[in-house]
């Protein structure tokens, strides 16, 4: 019987391991955030703020999940997952991430960065997905 590439890399990596790479992920996501908020604002934000921008995305993304997955099938779960951290992270972006003049940037553009930071962080996510299925012992 075969074991998953995610199963072994679990085991092998432990508590420690997890929690370290959990951290390393949260790091990068809020420095994809940040260059993200660049490119559509024109501004490099705080990075404290992104990190706190990103994790809440990622509690409320998670939450969601858990509530959802007790009521829905698990595909229209993530989904709403998704878009429950598409609204909540806007929200906060718009909140926490203030342009160079220390006013809110908008609704429209903190969507707009949440939008592309999302489907960046998807885009990850498959790809990290496919490699380990790709490697995966039969």
């Amino acid at each position: 019987m075969g074991i998953s590439a995610l199963t072994s890399l679990a085991t092998d990596l432990g508590m420690l391991g997890s929690f370290v790479a959990f951290v390393v992920a949260a790091l990068l996501a809020a420095l994809l955030l940040c260059l993200v908020f660049r490119v559509v604002v024109g501004y490099l934000p705080s990075y404290l703020h992104a990190i706190a921008v990103a994790l809440l995305s990622l509690a409320v993304a998670a939450a969601t999940v858990i509530v959802a997955g007790l009521i829905l099938p698990s595909a229209p779960a993530g989904w709403l997952a998704w878009g429950a951290a598409l609204l909540a992270g806007t929200g906060w972006v718009d909140y926490q991430l203030l342009a160079s003049d220390g006013r809110r940037i908008g609704y429209r553009k903190a969507l707009l960065v949440q939008l592309i930071f999302l489907g960046i962080c998807l885009l990850a996510w498959m790809s990290f997905a496919a490699s380990t299925a790709a490697i995966s012992t039969v």
